[in-house]
């Protein structure tokens, strides 16, 4: 199997060859990393979720093209929408990833946590 990997200062492209260079991690786990990536048109800022690797096996291929349905049939104003999802088919010099709308406001759960406090603190209060 042949490893393909992009990290900071790498480039990647969308369905329309637009290029994006990715500019600073944002977070990583077991499958791959985060990265905030600026489009090199117009400077706008999106997230790209690569995975370490080309689909190993069936099951990481099955979970990346899950998420990828499912992230086309949900919207709302609370939903990170995606762009651009690159199997590895159509670039086959680099590994698949996810073109995403970048949100500034941290992870989930950075979020979860803020809600609460901020529950606590109206509890305190009243």
């Amino acid at each position: 199997m042949k490893i393909l990997i992009i990290t900071i200062g790498s480039k990647v492209k969308d369905g329309e060859g637009n290029i994006y260079t990715l500019t600073e991690e944002l977070g990583h786990g077991g499958f791959g990393c985060v990265y905030k990536a600026v489009r090199d048109t117009d400077k706008s800022v999106y997230a790209v979720k690569t995975l370490l690797y080309s689909f190993g096996d069936e099951a990481t291929a099955a979970s990346f093209k899950n998420e990828v349905k499912l992230s086309s049939e949900i919207s709302g104003e609370h939903v990170i929408h995606y762009f651009y999802a690159h199997d590895g088919d159509e670039y086959p010099e680099l590994p698949p990833y996810i073109i995403m709308e970048y949100a500034d406001g941290g992870t989930l759960s950075d979020q979860i946590e803020m809600r609460k406090k901020q529950i606590i603190h109206i509890r305190k209060r009243n």
